[in-house]
């Protein structure tokens, strides 16, 4: 299910959802001009009812309500989710974060190279559906991925007595999307004489993205591993906080929507 929202309740505080519609097949898209979108889960099954909240994530929100139903589907208790729709969401990334190359034959530490859309700190303003990771670097040899990471995320406030000792496997969720543009433009000549046409944005359904990499750290990143969407990953030691890792390998620019980790 797509939500799209509005962008005026950054300046106003106040969100409402504009349309609810069906998720888009991959090749589909979608005019978000000035909205933007939040695509609930697929694995969660539709929405009986949708009413935003910015903050805090409470439970009476699309983004609780969506996440809660999709942890519930895949065994897990739990779902910590940044959806990018905050400040705080945005400080949660690391822009200073490198972690090693696991695919080049040069020993090399690969930096953070991507887009947010806006500054960090509570003054950034909000910027959603604009945290992208950039393209491969081809001028560099070998190329340089694309790469967003991840502060640590700290679980311990979902741990419990029951699994104080840290978390024995997660399963990672992401979303991803392409954007395409229009030009602005004006004629003066002929039938179109007079025509302005203002400049659109669109969202674009991806599907699968190749080249594109998910990575899972305990703690805060020393040793990564890759994983599949939804898979569980089984972690060497209990861990009590996890590491995040988007790599892009491919040659055009993807928006990542949002993540959470399952446990």
């Amino acid at each position: 299910m797509i939500v799209e929202s509005n962008l005026g309740p950054f300046l106003t505080g106040s969100a409402h959802v504009v349309r609810v519609g069906p998720d888009l097949d991959p090749g589909d898209r979608v005019d978000v001009s000035g909205k933007f979108l939040f695509p609930t889960p697929p694995q969660a099954g539709d929405l009986r009812w949708v009413a935003p909240h910015m903050a805090p994530r409470d439970g009476l929100d699309v983004v609780s309500s969506s996440f809660g139903r999709l942890a519930q589907r895949v065994g897990a208790g739990t779902a910590v989710v940044n959806p990018f729709l905050t400040p705080g969401d945005i400080d949660q990334l690391d822009f200073d974060g490198s972690i090693p190359d696991d695919v080049s034959k040069v020993a090399r530490s690969l930096p953070a190279r991507f887009c947010a859309g806006r500054g960090t700190g509570p003054q950034g303003g909000g910027a959603p559906g604009l945290v992208s990771v950039l393209p491969a670097s081809l001028v560099d040899t070998p190329p340089l991925p694309g790469l967003l990471v991840t502060k640590p995320i700290d679980l311990t406030p979902y741990l419990g007595e029951c699994r104080k000792d840290g978390v024995s496997w997660v399963r990672v969720y992401w979303r991803l999307g392409l954007v395409e543009r229009t030009h602005d433009w004006n004629s003066d000549f002929g039938a179109l004489a007079g025509k302005v046409n203002a400049s659109r944005r669109y969202h674009v359904e991806p599907g699968a993205v190749e080249g594109f990499h998910v990575l899972v750290a305990s703690g805060s990143g020393k040793s990564f591993c890759r994983t599949k969407l939804l898979d569980p990953v089984v972690l060497c030691a209990p861990a009590k906080s996890i590491t995040l890792a988007f790599r892009n390998d491919s040659a055009q620019r993807v928006y990542l929507l949002h993540y959470a980790i399952l446990f």
